[in-house]
């Protein structure tokens, strides 16, 4: 038995399901980026889930209190000491007391709106994607790979991120140069005209 064949075809076949792996999480990482109004839209769902528990959440080192009679949550850096972030009640004695079955209650909820959310705005952003139809780049997402967009035949504003890592940078090329960028869809993704 040659025990060198067998170290390179294992090392061929877990190459293999790496690989198809980092696909699927890149597809899947794809399919759950957020358009601006998408995230507004969460942050305001996440608001209304949250201000029905009156609670407090714990996160970058600070403690946000949410409730129905507050607009906005109420930011409040004495009452954090070191927790680890999550949703906490607060006790009689003024203590932040944390539940993991409130916590998990909680997440599942934020959860279902996150996908509902994604689920209405990839429709949404499939019906704006037209064959054929041509889409001016207005402007490049600073942190993320995505495109402000004006559909030509109507005016039609939005912000996708349905681009490859090529046509980005060729975009950014053109930009630097300052032509404008008229992307096409052509049915399964962008290409530059």
């Amino acid at each position: 038995m040659n025990l060198e064949l067998i170290k390179d075809k294992t090392l061929d076949f877990a190459k293999s399901i790496g690989n198809i792996f980092i696909k699927e999480l890149e597809k899947s990482m794809n399919s759950s980026k957020m358009t601006d109004i998408s995230k507004e839209n969460f942050q305001n769902t996440k608001k209304e889930i949250l201000s029905e528990y009156n609670i407090y959440e714990v996160k970058d080192r600070g403690v946000y209190k949410y409730s129905k009679n507050l607009e906005y949550p109420e930011f409040n850096k004495e009452l954090y000491s070191g927790q680890k972030n999550g949703y906490y009640i607060m006790n009689d004695s003024k203590e932040l007391i944390y539940d993991e079955q409130l916590n998990s209650e909680i997440n599942q909820k934020l959860n279902n709106a996150k996908d509902e959310i994604l689920k209405n705005q990839n429709q949404m952003l499939n019906n704006y994607r037209k064959k054929g139809e041509e889409y001016i780049v207005d402007e490049l997402g600073d942190d993320d790979k995505k495109v402000y967009l004006t559909r030509k035949s109507d005016n039609l504003e939005f912000e996708d991120f349905e681009i490859s890592d090529e046509l980005y940078r060729k975009i950014q090329e053109k930009n630097m140069t300052g032509e404008e960028s008229i992307l096409v869809w052509n049915g399964n993704y962008y290409v530059l005209k």
